[in-house]
């Protein structure tokens, strides 16, 4: 019996369903079957712009480069006997990164930022050449920072509450972080919401009425609001 490969398979079973009569025939003209086999064409690869300014590098990308050549002789110089690959290498240089002090990475970080200025400068203003828009950019939530103040009328729990309100405009579950807590407060006030979490894509509007304080919820920062 003749192998059909997974690909081919799939096609097959495409057809099947496809162009299968009530009577079991299947009926499909020559092109359709052409087409049904016919290898997916790849869109072509996007040509980088030569005049776009070029992101710097980061700081382990720099210190790799001026250490490579050295902490792989050592590592030769160890193994006489085997040849060093790319993966070992590489996985020494992170290793030897990793272990490294704040001081000892200072120098290469004091370069990215002054390099990464220089470049976003440049790109704006290559972007205003060229029409481009640039996407704006989100900064990550930050669990680790105090909680803010509590507001009048509302209780300040450790834990976490259940339930997304359900947001009128689109008919879905409201599952979207906002940065500040007046921002959740004030989507609160419009959906009749009585809670807020705190979590790690921001202060989340919530329907239920009870705190739940796990292990889970402490490991990930999770703090509450409750409507008084």
């Amino acid at each position: 019996m003749a192998c059909i490969s997974k690909a081919n398979q799939v096609r097959i079973d495409a057809i099947v369903s496809k162009y299968s009569g009530s009577e079991g025939f299947i009926t499909l003209t020559a092109d359709d079957l052409v087409k049904a086999f016919a290898p997916k064409t790849k869109a072509p690869k996007r040509t980088r712009d030569p005049t776009k300014p070029v992101r710097p590098p980061s700081a382990f990308k720099m210190w790799k480069d001026d250490v490579c050549d050295s902490v792989e002789a050592e590592l030769q110089t160890s193994h006489p006997d085997c040849k060093i690959t790319k993966r070992q290498l590489n996985e020494q240089l992170k290793a030897q990164w990793d272990n490294m002090s704040k001081d000892e990475k200072s120098p290469y970080d004091n370069v990215v930022k002054v390099k990464m200025n220089d470049y976003n400068d440049e790109l704006k203003v290559w972007n205003a050449e060229n029409g481009v828009i640039a996407k704006p950019s989100y900064k990550k939530f930050d669990i680790s920072e105090d909680p803010p103040k509590t507001p009048d009328g509302w209780d300040y729990i450790l834990g976490f509450i259940e339930g997304s309100p359900i947001d009128p405009e689109t008919g879905k579950k409201l599952t979207k972080g906002f940065k500040t807590l007046e921002e959740a407060i004030q989507k609160a006030d419009e959906l009749g919401a009585n809670g807020i979490t705190r979590t790690r894509v921001g202060y989340r509007v919530r329907i239920g009425t009870s705190v739940s304080n796990t292990e889970s919820s402490r490991a990930k920062g999770e703090l509450s609001w409750l409507r008084k």
